[in-house]
């Protein structure tokens, strides 16, 4: 008998696989980095093709086959950008491939998608230094920051998850030095 995961879940990316299938990447509460296969998303009898939309925070449910995990089930909670108007989709984006290239394997980290959770909501999607400010998060959460640099920070900018105005007024006034030194840790972890 095969034991189904029920988990939080950001849908990370959907690609097609075959005639009728999508093989979904998600980051997941319980499981962490996980990719499944969704049998028959691309009917449009199915009821799983809206909710596997990149971008969208779920509750899936996946099931652990001989080849990989499968999607037995879904719920959508909410889309980060389908229906709002001020919401800057670069950043988005941006932040999504940043995610998916620093993250590897099935490691779970319930810290790093209660940040996520937190931070990508539409009030911290408006601008870039809103993606400064994640991805600076995203970077010192998964260990990519030297000391030196932190040294430069304002040390409330990890007190809370979301930032006040002295953390992004930094950030405003540093603008290039954290495009530089966010360029360099991406440069630096080789991938």
């Amino acid at each position: 008998m095969y034991e189904i995961y029920t988990t939080q879940a950001l849908v990370l990316s959907a690609r097609t696989q075959g005639e009728s299938d999508h093989y979904v990447r998600f980051y997941t509460k319980e499981l962490g980095l996980v990719g499944a296969r969704v049998s028959g998303s691309r009917k449009e009898i199915s009821k799983h093709r809206f909710s596997i939309q990149p971008y969208s925070f779920v509750s899936v449910s996946l099931v652990k086959g001989k080849q990989g995990f499968r999607m037995t089930g879904i719920e959508h909670e909410r889309h980060l950008v389908l229906g709002k108007q001020n919401i800057s989709k670069k950043s988005v984006s941006s932040v999504i491939s940043l995610i998916e290239l620093l993250v590897h394997g099935q490691e779970k980290d319930e810290n790093l998608f209660h940040l996520l959770s937190q931070l990508l909501v539409p009030e911290m999607l408006t601008d870039e230094l809103d993606e400064i400010y994640i991805v600076v998060r995203l970077l010192k959460h998964l260990g990519y920051f030297d000391e030196q640099f932190l040294e430069t920070i304002p040390e409330t900018m990890f007190d809370q998850i979301m930032p006040d105005e002295r953390d992004l007024s930094h950030i405003k006034e540093n603008k290039h030095t954290y495009i530089q030194y966010i360029n360099e840790c991406i440069h630096n972890s080789q991938l």
